[in-house]
């Protein structure tokens, strides 16, 4: 039988520390994709989608952006999983 996967959500931040979470995984594509991390984490909020008082953030179509072709996100979700293990 297949291993049960837990998922969790944190809408409001309240569970995890999320502005770190972005700043690690995108360190991890910076390296990866040899590109700005820094800068792309600056130009996160021109990704993020308003829903009432909320906001979404496009993560990956902001990485399609900055690593162009050679991204391939189910690479990208192994070598994350492998660096955050």
């Amino acid at each position: 039988m297949p291993k049960p996967v837990l998922i969790l959500s944190d809408f409001d931040r309240t569970l995890f520390d999320t502005d770190r979470f972005f700043l690690e995984i995108w360190q991890l594509a910076g390296k990866m994709y040899e590109i700005d991390d820094a800068l792309e984490g600056s130009q996160a909020p021109g990704f993020y989608s308003m829903y009432g008082d909320a906001y979404d953030y496009r993560f990956f179509e902001h990485l399609k952006h900055a690593a162009g072709k050679q991204l391939s996100v189910p690479h990208f979700i192994n070598e994350a999983r492998k660096a955050f293990s």
